[in-house]
């Protein structure tokens, strides 16, 4: 699978397990997205894994919160979707299409959001509002 679009070293990024996420979605643009400060970032990669993630420390009103955006395939949105606990949302005004759940112990909730053809993404935030300004954030890199 080729993402659209660049990775810093100008060339096509076709592998997932070495997409740097920090980098092709900048902690700035998470910040910027939810008016807060970017305090630290930390990208995962695991071997064989067609996801890429980074963990993202942003200040919002004098407070560090922590969010996560894994970068998927595009054509994973379905088995993501169906691979999610219930009860499932779905949310209007994000990427092509996208849907919601609520993790049960830690009650963060996880959007994930795809634009067809480019890439899904899912985010893990504590509150929706905050979970879809990153998701946007996020895809308008692609």
């Amino acid at each position: 699978m080729i993402l659209a679009g660049a990775s810093a070293s100008g060339a096509a990024q076709t592998s997932f397990e070495s997409l740097n996420a920090c980098q092709r979605v900048p902690s700035t643009i998470i910040a910027a997205a939810l008016s807060g400060r970017p305090v630290d970032e930390r990208p995962v990669n695991a071997k064989g894994l067609t996801a890429a993630r980074c963990i993202y420390g942003i200040e919002i009103a004098g407070t560090r919160h922590v969010f996560v955006v894994w970068v998927n395939p595009a054509d994973d949105f379905g088995g993501l979707r169906d691979a999610s606990a219930p009860p499932i949302s779905d949310v209007k005004g994000v990427g092509d299409e996208a849907f919601a759940t609520a993790d049960k112990e830690t009650k963060r909730i996880q959007l994930t959001a795809r634009l067809r053809g480019k890439v899904t993404v899912q985010v893990t935030s504590e509150r929706m509002d905050w979970a879809q300004a990153v998701a946007r954030a996020a895809l308008s890199k692609f």
